[in-house]
């Protein structure tokens, strides 16, 4: 999946983003103190959306639910 930080005041920021582990794990080092969304992305998958979370050492899941397609 592709991981995307989104800070809460200022939007998408496209760099800083990661790819997690095919175990889903993925880890974002160095933040500077801001409240953020996590974002993750995956073809065939609805995007998904953290709560709004501060940086820290709590984990944060985001459940990803298959995308429907179009014939």
């Amino acid at each position: 999946a592709r991981v995307s930080i989104v800070e809460k005041n200022y939007g998408f920021s496209p760099d800083i983003q990661t790819v997690g582990g095919e175990d889903g794990a993925y880890e974002f080092a160095a933040l500077p103190f801001a409240f953020y969304k996590v974002a993750a992305t995956v073809p065939g998958y609805a995007p998904g959306f953290s709560q709004v979370v501060a940086p820290g050492p709590d984990s944060v899941d985001i459940v990803l639910e298959r995308g429907g397609s179009i014939s």
